[in-house]
């Protein structure tokens, strides 16, 4: 399994979660486009927590 491939399910993984944690629908599909489209407010969080931790330890 190749790097993209495994940060893509992890992505997954974690926005599962945390749609779970706010009790948010997950959706039919598990497409990325369906995915990321309708959760696009939950992926932005999760970029900017991402954003965040880069520039917190790696300055």
């Amino acid at each position: 399994m190749d790097r993209q491939q495994r940060a893509h399910e992890l992505t997954m993984l974690y926005l599962k979660a945390e749609m779970e944690e706010k009790r948010i629908p997950l959706p039919k599909s598990d497409s990325r486009d369906d995915f990321y489209g309708h959760y696009n407010a939950v992926y932005q969080d999760f970029l900017q927590k991402i954003s965040d931790t880069e520039t917190k330890y790696f300055p």
